[in-house]
């Protein structure tokens, strides 16, 4: 009785009697049942074929790597690590495969399967991001911006890496005022609300006293110390 080549060998002879007698599979290859040398074929791209592989028995480039040969490869061993900027969050991926980290997130370590989130305070632009970004003074982001936005006018963003909560914890003082992008905190001399006005705390511009007073110096934090103007 003759048998054909189980899977994972293959053989040219037309009289096999016994699976010993087939050769097997070389590595990088797959052969099925029945299998001649003209039918032994390429291991797929994203795919590992160590000696003696068929369709049914290889396995594939793990999470966190990816098949830079386009196929043939022969272990696990020669898949290589997602690089930095990328991740490889599936199984078997290739070249053609590697995905860039989104606007947001950035990867600066090789074989990982995810991109980290860019934190408050920083920002990652475009897609690819090894490292984040700092916003820089005058500036402020919530975690996982593209960008930063400007320092919210009555409030200074004195930080490089500010965020919402501590921007809202810098306001201007009382008496004075400070636009949008305020890098420091106003000063009493330069920044002082001018007189005839007044300035509670965190506010873009001077407000004027009402009508029938006025403000008799600079530097008044609310409207209770405007003066009433005189009879006359």
């Amino acid at each position: 009785t003759e048998f054909p080549c189980p899977a994972g060998k293959y053989s040219d002879s037309d009289h096999i009697r016994d699976a010993e007698e087939c050769v097997l599979c070389p590595a990088g290859f797959t052969c099925e049942e029945a299998s001649t040398s003209s039918d032994i074929t390429a291991c797929a791209a994203g795919n590992v074929c160590p000696e003696g592989s068929s369709l049914s028995s290889v396995s594939s480039c793990p999470t966190g790597t990816y098949d830079g040969n386009s196929g043939g490869l022969t272990t696990i061993d020669e898949c290589l690590n997602c690089t930095v900027g990328h991740y490889c969050d599936q199984e078997g991926m290739t070249t053609a495969d590697l995905a860039e980290c989104t606007a947001g997130t950035h990867q600066n370590q090789t074989g990982l399967s995810s991109c980290e989130t860019c934190e408050a305070g920083w920002y990652c632009p475009g897609t690819g991001n090894v490292q984040a970004t700092k916003c820089g003074a005058g500036y402020w982001s919530d975690a996982g911006a593209s960008a930063c936005n400007d320092c919210e006018a009555g409030y200074y963003c004195e930080s490089e890496t500010e965020t919402v909560h501590s921007m809202l914890s810098r306001p201007c003082e009382a008496g004075t005022y400070c636009d949008a992008n305020t890098m420091v905190a106003p000063d009493r001399l330069t920044d002082a609300c001018p007189i005839g006005s007044y300035c509670p705390e965190a506010v873009s511009a001077p407000i004027a006293c009402p009508a029938g007073t006025w403000g008799y110096r600079d530097g008044l934090a609310s409207v209770d110390e405007c003066s009433n103007c005189e009879a006359g």
